[in-house]
């Protein structure tokens, strides 16, 4: 299976398809399987390099995340890129899979052609009833729904879904409660096309914060789905699944021919 050894975990990563590199990454408690099971269709024209970060799915399992673990994940996603030979990729992020995009694409710009995020959080300023939702997570995990917990075996194994749940939360009550700014105030250098997808109903992320994120971002393109959830491909319906791909597609088009103004 391929592997990239870093200096302290092993990173697990697909690589299918062909064409111009897309980088995806998914979101926290998901893996590289899901992701590219629900953007499978992109291999009919892309190379797909989707990744497991450092304690999700096949990649090295941890008893707890490092204090700035989206800064450390998106040093992993340069090394793997590295690793392959790709000097640019385009690159796709959902929910904290966005956040590690935003802090490649600040750290190595030049890697990075162009971001789509998806339900990406803005600021380290979670609201308050998310509080419960993390106990509950770290507490009381067999409460889930029984499809979110076969998911989570899925991804990451009988003996390991449940570490993996109390070390998501706990680090994200470390993170998305002390408020302040993921990024370090440096939205502002972001230098690549930036579109942003975003759902009203999402429980974590408010309208305010996606029109914040994209005001943030040099020429970035928001769309707001009023009845989209927390994952606007594979949780907010058909429709809206649909729409968004049609929407990622048109930008790298425009991108591919030149068209249109980004920056």
């Amino acid at each position: 299976m391929p592997y990239i050894q870093r200096p302290d975990v092993n990173l697990y990563y697909e690589d299918v398809g062909a064409g111009r590199p897309l980088l995806l990454i998914h979101g926290d408690w998901s893996c590289s399987q899901e992701i590219l099971a629900i953007h499978a269709g992109w291999a009919e024209r892309r190379r797909l390099i989707a990744p497991d970060r450092r304690g999700y799915g096949r990649s090295t399992h941890l008893t707890e995340q490092p204090d700035d673990l989206y800064g450390v994940h998106a040093e992993d996603m340069v090394a793997l890129l590295e690793h392959l030979g790709i000097a640019q990729a385009d690159v796709f992020g959902f929910s904290g899979g966005g956040i590690v995009a935003l802090r490649l694409a600040l750290a190595r710009p030049a890697m990075v052609r162009s971001l789509v995020l998806e339900c990406t959080h803005y600021s380290a300023d979670m609201p308050p009833q998310a509080r419960d939702w993390f106990r509950r997570l770290k507490q009381e995990p067999e409460s889930l729904p029984p499809a979110t917990i076969q998911s989570l075996i899925t991804c990451h194994g009988e003996e390991y879904w449940r570490e993996l749940l109390r070390v998501f939360a706990e680090s994200s009550e470390r993170i998305f409660f002390r408020g302040g700014d993921l990024y370090d105030g440096r939205l502002s250098q972001i230098s690549v096309p930036t579109l942003i997808l975003h759902g009203s109903r999402d429980p974590f992320i408010t309208d305010e914060h996606a029109r914040a994120l994209a005001e943030e971002i040099p020429g970035a393109e928001l769309h707001i789905f009023p009845q989209g959830r927390h994952g606007l491909f594979d949780r907010s319906g058909p429709e809206i699944a649909a729409e968004c791909r049609r929407l990622v597609e048109a930008f790298w088009k425009r991108l591919d021919t030149g068209a249109g103004d980004y920056i």
